[in-house]
């Protein structure tokens, strides 16, 4: 190779290089292998707290949540308090998750999952939907960790993943009894709820 044919050569590699993105490749991401992981460790998850396997609990919790509560150790005895206080429903289906929607930020890959519990309020039937936000770190997404979105929690979400993202898209958390149509549709499309702004 001549001279400057290789000096070119050097020049257009160098370039390449440079301006390749730092996030993963999309035509390699496999989407569905990715949810079918989500879906796996978010299982993992809620069935560690049904069986109260705290140690798994503990695993598959984001660590964001020590910064709310003043330690894991923390949020863990008051979840031991509230599974101990409904002891008695554990006759209940058990949860089922579902992803509604994961995607890359850049640096982390992040996601929202759908928890439908079915379960009885004040003697009546009732179907519980509530959400939890996900976080992997891994550029692959092999490994995720959860925290959920609780009635007060919108919040705070910052203050337990300062890095979540504008792009996702968390509904609002509804409870529909059993017979209860007007309540059916009134949450049949629940208003999109995201972070206060100008919060990073």
């Amino acid at each position: 190779m001549k001279p400057s044919l290789r000096l070119l050569f050097s020049l257009a590699l160098s370039v390449c290089l440079l301006t390749m993105p730092s996030k993963p490749v999309q035509a390699q991401i496999d989407s569905a292998a990715i949810k079918q992981t989500i879906s796996i460790f978010a299982d993992s998850l809620v069935r560690s707290y049904y069986e109260k396997d705290w140690n798994t609990f503990i695993a598959l919790t984001h660590p964001g949540i020590a910064r709310l509560y003043g330690g894991m150790n923390a949020y863990v005895g008051i979840m031991q308090s509230i599974r101990k206080r409904f002891e008695d429903s554990l006759e209940e289906k058990k949860e089922a998750v579902s992803v509604r929607q994961f995607l890359f930020t850049g640096t982390s890959w992040q996601c929202v999952v759908e928890r439908i519990r079915d379960t009885r309020i004040g003697g009546k039937d009732a179907k519980v939907t509530s959400y939890m936000i996900g976080q992997s770190k891994d550029d692959l997404a092999a490994n995720w960790k959860f925290f959920d979105v609780g009635d007060n929690l919108m919040v705070n979400i910052s203050s337990i993943m300062p890095d979540f993202s504008d792009d996702l898209i968390v509904p609002e958390k509804k409870i529909v009894y059993e017979g209860d149509k007007a309540a059916t549709t009134a949450v049949a499309a629940p208003k999109p709820k995201k972070k206060p702004a100008g919060r990073k």
